[in-house]
């Protein structure tokens, strides 16, 4: 029964059919709590704007896992993301790479965080070991360049105050 619930939510994800793939998600894992039930439905979740249950079935995913998986880690520190938790996110997006440190989506989304912490030299290091990764993305190109203009705009805001 637990394999029926299971592939009824990802049939419901597949439709956009969100509030029902979380339903049948959580019947799964009454049935049987296996992580990968948990971290779809925090996908869905996460798609419908419902950061904050997004966070609770991405550590239940986490919990349940028998040993760390990278995109649990980097799925909550997406959510955490949203909700404007950017040292959970970072954090979550470290444990990510200390568990796979060769995932550019990873990189990219700790990018993101640490450019909006103005840690633009960190951000740009991230992005470019993103593009070393993947240098056929241009996102991560973009995003580095966002980087140099946040912090550029950030000094000349600086100088207009003193």
């Amino acid at each position: 029964m637990y394999k029926v619930r299971y592939n009824m939510g990802i049939n419901f994800r597949n439709l956009g059919m969100l509030n029902e793939s979380v339903d049948a998600f959580k019947k799964a894992v009454d049935l049987n709590e296996r992580p990968a039930a948990y971290n779809l439905s925090g996908l869905s979740n996460f798609e419908n704007e419902n950061y904050s249950n997004a966070v609770k079935d991405f550590n239940e995913a986490i919990k349940k896992s028998k040993s760390a998986v990278a995109v649990h880690f980097n799925n909550r520190g997406l959510a955490f993301y949203h909700l404007n938790e950017n040292q959970k996110a970072l954090d979550d997006f470290s444990k990510a790479l200390e568990i796979n440190e060769r995932d550019p989506n990873v990189l990219y989304n700790r990018g993101n965080v640490l450019m909006g912490l103005n840690r633009f030299n960190e951000a740009r290091q991230d992005f470019d070991d993103a593009i070393r990764l993947q240098p056929t993305r241009p996102k991560y190109y973009h995003a580095k360049g966002l980087a140099f203009e946040a912090e550029s705009i950030l000094m000349e805001e600086q100088l207009l105050k003193s």
